[in-house]
């Protein structure tokens, strides 16, 4: 007869989630080419660039609500892709003038290599960009992204939503119901606020002004950049313990 020993222990798994914008690539262009671009859509001269006014901080969140504002409607389905198309030609125009005008965060390819080699990390994309023009830039950046989930503001307006489903996307591509831990990384305070309000951890990165507006809104440690991963790695497992970021 044969005497089974006590059954393994499930092993962990977390979740690492990653804004684009300002966290894996930093770019010089974007308020100003999204700012021409929504001028172009709604043919007028000045546009209110304070994002923090609106909102949902994304692509489709504010352009919806600059429509509405001007035309006391939202935009239909079609007038937002042509929104989302005059943005992506404003960058596309953008990459071929100024290669620099998007470029990978130091030691982000190599933390990406990393996490993907490891078996108890998934990895996932949610931005509040347009997916087109974050593949673009994704793409620019020599940073690989085929097989990542990933969420955009082409699914949803709100930050949080545009998480969780790039959540869902993950579990899904990793065969799990859910993760034991979540860590979202960001540069903006509206990526913090998105994170505790889904109980996630957070790690914010940013410089300049950036770097003193998380602050102000309560992260006290801010990444510069990735380039000490192993010490970055340590704090995203820290974040992920399973007693917090759950969903």
């Amino acid at each position: 007869m044969q005497i089974l020993g006590p059954l393994a222990e499930k092993p962990v798994r977390r979740l690492i989630m990653f804004d684009i914008d300002g966290t894996l690539v930093r770019t010089s262009s974007e308020d100003a080419l999204f700012v021409e671009a929504m001028k172009t859509w709604l043919n007028i001269d000045t546009i209110d660039s304070n994002w923090n006014s609106y909102e949902h901080v994304t692509d489709a969140g504010i352009a919806t609500e600059l429509f509405l504002r001007l035309r006391q409607r939202p935009p239909k389905p079609n007038e937002l892709d042509w929104a989302c198309n005059l943005f992506f030609e404003q960058w596309t125009k953008e990459l071929v003038q100024n290669r620099s005008a998007c470029v990978p965060v130091d030691g982000a390819a190599h933390l990406l290599r990393i996490i993907l080699g490891k078996n108890d990390l998934s990895l996932a994309i949610a931005t509040g960009g347009w997916e087109k023009i974050a593949r673009l830039k994704l793409a620019h950046a020599q940073l690989s992204f085929q097989g990542i989930a990933m969420a955009s503001s082409t699914d949803a307006f709100s930050r949080e939503h545009i998480m969780q489903l790039a959540y869902d996307r993950a579990a899904e591509q990793a065969g799990v119901s859910g993760f034991d831990g979540v860590v979202y990384i960001g540069d903006g305070p509206w990526d913090l606020t998105a994170a505790q309000n889904l109980g996630y951890g957070f790690i914010g990165i940013g410089r300049g002004e950036r770097r003193k507006e998380l602050i102000s809104a309560g992260e006290k440690q801010v990444l510069s950049d990735f380039s000490e991963t192993e010490g970055v790695l340590e704090w995203i497992l820290r974040e992920t313990e399973p007693a917090t970021g759950q969903k």
